[in-house]
C-alpha cells in the first residue's frame, strides 16, 4: 500500500502573492510566515545598494558557472565537505552555516 504525506498548501509558497496586497510569503527555518509590508520603500537605491546588488549578481552567475562545471563542482563539493565537518564540530562558531552547496559558494564569493 502507498504511503501519502499531504503538505500543507501554504508551505512551498513564497513571496508576494497580489503586490497591491503587501501580504507577502517567507520561509525561514522550515516555517512559513506571512508579512505585510505597510511602508515600502519607493525611491531611488543608492550607490551602495546598487553595488552590493551588482556584486551579489556576480556571485551568483559565478556560482552557477562552478555548479556546471564538473571540475570545479568536485573541487567546491570537497571544500564543502570539510566545511560542513568544522560546523559539525565548533557549531558555536557558525551562527548562520551554509546548509546548500550553492549557498556555500555564494558566500565564499561573496567574502572575496
Amino acid at each position: 500500500m502507498a504511503k501519502v504525506t499531504p503538505i500543507h498548501p501554504i508551505a512551498s509558497l513564497s513571496g508576494a502573492i497580489v503586490k497591491k496586497d503587501g501580504s507577502c510569503f517567507r520561509t525561514r527555518n522550515g516555517k512559513t510566515h506571512v508579512y505585510k509590508v505597510v511602508n515600502p520603500f519607493n525611491g531611488e537605491p543608492t550607490e551602495n545598494q546598487n553595488a552590493m546588488r551588482k556584486n551579489f549578481g556576480d556571485c551568483v552567475r559565478q556560482a552557477s558557472v562552478i555548479l556546471n562545471s564538473p571540475e570545479l563542482r568536485a573541487e567546491w563539493q570537497a571544500r564543502f565537505d570539510s566545511y560542513l565537518k568544522d560546523v559539525n564540530r565548533h557549531p558555536q562558531s557558525y551562527p548562520k552555516p551554509s546548509s546548500t552547496l550553492r549557498g556555500f559558494i555564494i558566500s565564499q564569493l561573496h567574502k572575496k
